[in-house]
């Protein structure tokens, strides 16, 4: 099914509007505990002026960057768009930013002292990936984890690439359940994320009512969003008077957040205006629940089938309040859903593989089981439509026996999820390459870091290649063994190379040191240069 210019617009331009309208009326009930019964927005000055939402901002700083650098965009240039533009400093968004100041760069960024690293600003941002690869929750997801892992780590991560996959397959499909195991295909299996989404659909399935609901996930998958910024006194005032539900430590809600989320999707059964009452009735992270489902539910229905009722008293405009607009270029930011929809849509084949998309007359986006959805028969191929290709796959997107009609170029989002804890991916010209630690880049004298490497070939070479690897380390520092080591790459499925150094930190000049990997392609004139930073204690 490929998607026309005007079912595009249309949904598109539904998903940003929906999402207004959901942060709009969540937004006054965001960290407060408790139930709140509403039926329309509660301000007094909502008359074409939403209030501004974070949720939104920081997408519209991902738009320009997307603008700039298409799909060769990584976290480094997302955390480099971060330092720049995005002014706030709390939570997970300081601490990723004292992180990136000291060097420390994605993933590890996210996730080191990063007590706020599984919380909720990053699946809250999800909409702009699935906007740029609608109908393609494979490529959605993978920049979803781009994204995410400049400050989240775990479900915090997790959370963005479900929403994303849902989003973008919600492009092409509406069925609740089905969208809900193509998002969840997309994140592992034993993560608790995962756990609390299937307790939901249970919940529904077995006609649970709605409240029962509720207490079940706030008990069995606890939040503290909505007690996090009270003292002791005034939690035990709220439990007293809402439940003594189970709280987990600060900063772990984003289990708990789109658990409320996907309840209030199945039980707002496809209707915009009870699914985004329900999010907000939910407290907690409401206006990240409530626009959440309301951007999910305008790019199901479209924009033209969004109530009246919520849609032009909000009007189209776009406020914002965590960018920095003093330093942002003219134009950078779009004043209106119209102009934000107009802009993704101009984005969109920046971001899609050639054969995913065509501009005559105008533009019209291919999905992930179109390209994909095909059987070799004798005499050509046999094009068949199956809801399959949406779905993740274990493996890159190759063809059959090892046929790269696809080349991918940057790493797929299951290769990404199923990194190790201290991982660092790295995309170059004609190779991939993942560095390894064995242990946190947290160093004194005395300690051994090994680093493992695996070098593979990204779909340019297609040959056997011999990679050498040439390790750098500056003085105080020593490399046991060899400094260099080759390794070789195969141009089928999975040959890819390993190689192992381990260094000895003798002793430490700077509170940042940095390691120097240099990959050089044998016959190749091109070579690459990974960067690992290890810090002090």
């Amino acid at each position: 099914m490929a998607l026309s210019y005007e079912v595009l617009k249309d949904k598109i331009l539904g998903c940003y509007n929906g999402k207004n309208i959901g942060g709009a009326l969540g937004a006054p009930f965001e960290c407060y505990r408790g139930t709140f019964p509403v039926d329309y927005y509660t301000q007094k000055d909502i008359d074409n002026n939403p209030p501004p939402n974070d949720d939104l901002d920081l997408q519209l700083c991902w738009l320009n960057a997307v603008e700039v650098y298409g799909n060769k965009i990584t976290p480094d240039i997302l955390a480099d768009y971060w330092l720049t533009y995005i002014t706030p400093v709390w939570s997970e968004y300081g601490i990723a930013k004292s992180n990136l100041k000291r060097g420390i760069k994605p993933p590890f960024s996210g996730k080191i002292n990063n007590y706020f690293g599984i919380s909720n600003g990053a699946y809250i941002r999800s909409e702009i990936w699935a906007c740029l690869a609608p109908g393609n929750p494979e490529i959605a997801s993978h920049f979803a984890y781009m994204d995410a892992c400049v400050d989240h780590y775990g479900d915090g991560i997790y959370g963005e690439m479900f929403f994303a996959a849902v989003e973008s397959a919600a492009f092409i499909i509406s069925d609740t359940d089905k969208l809900i195991d193509i998002g969840l295909s997309y994140i592992p299996d034993d993560c608790r994320l995962k756990k609390a989404i299937l307790y939901v659909k249970d919940l529904y399935k077995n006609n649970v009512d709605f409240e029962t609901a509720r207490i079940k996930v706030m008990n069995d998958f606890p939040g503290t969003f909505g007690v996090c910024f009270r003292n002791v006194e005034e939690r035990q005032i709220i439990k007293e008077k809402y439940g003594n539900y189970n709280d987990t430590t600060i900063g772990d809600d984003v289990v708990n957040t789109i658990a409320l989320t996907v309840l209030a999707w199945y039980y707002g059964e496809g209707d915009f205006e009870k699914s985004i009452c329900l999010a907000t009735y939910c407290g907690e992270d409401a206006d990240c629940t409530a626009s959440t489902i309301g951007a999910l539910l305008g790019i199901i229905l479209g924009n033209k089938n969004l109530p009246d009722k919520w849609t032009k008293p909000i009007g189209p405009t776009i406020n914002v309040g965590c960018i920095n607009l003093s330093i942002c270029p003219g134009g950078a930011i779009p004043k209106t859903t119209e102009d934000l929809c107009d802009r993704i849509l101009t984005a969109i084949p920046k971001m899609l593989d050639r054969n995913l998309y065509s501009i005559s007359p105008s533009l019209t986006v291919k999905t992930q089981d179109e390209l994909f959805g095909y059987d070799v028969v004798p005499g050509g191929r046999k094009f068949v439509t199956d809801e399959k290709f949406l779905y993740a796959r274990p493996y890159p997107l190759y063809a059959k026996n090892g046929s790269r009609d696809c080349q991918t170029y940057n790493f797929t989002s299951g290769e990404l999820n199923r990194l190790d804890e201290y991982s660092l991916p790295f995309t170059f010209d004609t190779i991939k390459a993942v560095v390894t630690l064995d242990k946190a880049p947290i160093v004194t004298c005395g300690d051994q870091v090994k680093l493992s490497v695996k070098v593979m070939d990204n779909g340019i070479l297609r040959m056997q290649n011999y990679v050498n690897v040439k390790v750098y380390a500056p003085d105080g520092i020593s490399i046991e063994g060899s400094s260099i080591k080759t390794v070789a790459i195969h141009n089928v499925y999975e040959a890819d190379g390993y190689v192992d150094f381990t260094l000895n930190i003798d002793y430490i000049f700077s509170p940042v040191t940095t390691i120097l990997l240099d990959f050089n392609v044998e016959g190749r004139h091109s070579g690459y240069v990974a960067r690992v930073n290890l810090f002090s204690k």
